[in-house]
């Protein structure tokens, strides 16, 4: 019912979060992406090791994104500076959570 109410009006983001605490974290993801909030999207592709690809697929087009050849350093603002750092660290918990699931894949077929 409530998500009924938060999709009829638009609210995407309330809708996400209701989403996320029913864990039905796929739908989440994809209505934090549509509302331009990546970060959060990737966030929450990690709390699902079937979503580990999107999540690391995301990182990646974000870095592509915020690391184009048209910026050179002196341009960034300290905000850009602040969302790298950040996007930085996500990547990493991306690459860790990867790793890790990779690791005991290939432990457990030996």
């Amino acid at each position: 019912e409530k998500l009924e109410f938060l999709e009829d009006y638009d609210l995407n983001v309330a809708r996400a979060d209701i989403l996320l605490e029913a864990r039905r974290y796929e739908e989440a993801a994809e209505l934090y992406l549509e509302e331009g909030r990546t970060f959060n999207a990737i966030r929450t592709f990690i709390k699902d090791e079937e979503l580990w690809r999107r999540a690391k697929d995301c990182a990646m087009n974000e870095l592509r994104r915020c690391l184009s050849f048209g910026i050179r350093p002196a341009e960034e603002s300290d905000e850009m500076r602040e969302m790298m750092s950040d996007l930085f660290k996500l990547v990493g918990q991306v690459n860790n959570v990867v790793a890790e699931h990779e690791r005991s894949e290939v432990c457990r077929s030996l």
